[in-house]
């Protein structure tokens, strides 16, 4: 059996990152749009249930 000479065409792994792959990365932000608009509908939503609250100690 004999062995085959590798092609010349030589790949690396893992391949060092391309310039484009990192714009790409330091540009996409962290959790989807989706997510944070609705972790800012909760905050809202906790911020008047206290609100009620403190009215009705208040009334009492």
């Amino acid at each position: 059996m004999t062995l085959h000479t590798p092609s010349p065409v030589t790949v690396s792994y893992p391949r060092p990152p391309t310039a484009a792959h990192a714009h790409n990365t330091a540009r996409r932000p962290r959790l989807p749009v989706e997510v944070v608009i609705l972790v800012e509908e909760e905050e809202e939503e906790e911020e008047e249930e206290e609100e009620k609250e403190e009215e009705e100690e208040e009334e009492e």
